[in-house]
């Protein structure tokens, strides 16, 4: 068996336009790959959900926080790294939401979160030295 190693690595500012790059690059990265397109589609919904919180949630004073996204298939898995300078913040923290309660009785947000979650097959998440890293990962196969 023969396990092929595959990357994209690219920057960008935590912008609406710096998002569209991001997922310029992973369609081409995805299609020159033949990822399956329901991968495709999952790994589209992370990346909007965690990277238009950081673009939201994550300036610093006035500065956009600069956002480091890496695409590596190892395999047949799909491994993301999205590592970024902005407020530190851990997406994984929050309880999920109760989705049991009517829409008047839920709490706002955490919604993303647990689609996040249930997407991907790992996620995880670490701040070190002023940096927010979150790491996730989806088989190619079903």
């Amino acid at each position: 068996m023969t396990i092929v190693h595959t990357e994209l690595t690219m920057s960008t500012a935590a912008t609406l336009e710096g998002l569209d790059r991001v997922t310029e690059a992973f369609e081409a990265f995805a299609s020159a790959h033949g990822v399956p397109d329901a991968v495709r589609r999952s790994i589209q919904i992370v990346l909007d959900e965690l990277l238009s919180n950081t673009a939201r949630c994550g300036k610093v004073g006035s500065r956009e926080p600069v956002v480091e996204v890496g695409f590596r298939l190892e395999g047949r898995t799909l491994r993301v790294e999205i590592v970024d300078d902005g407020v530190p913040f851990d997406p994984l923290a929050a309880e999920e939401p109760d989705t049991t309660l009517s829409l008047e009785e839920r709490p706002i947000g955490g919604l993303g979160v647990m689609l996040v979650r249930r997407l991907v097959d790992e996620v995880s998440y670490e701040g070190e030295g002023g940096r927010n890293r979150v790491r996730f990962s989806k088989r190619l196969d079903p």
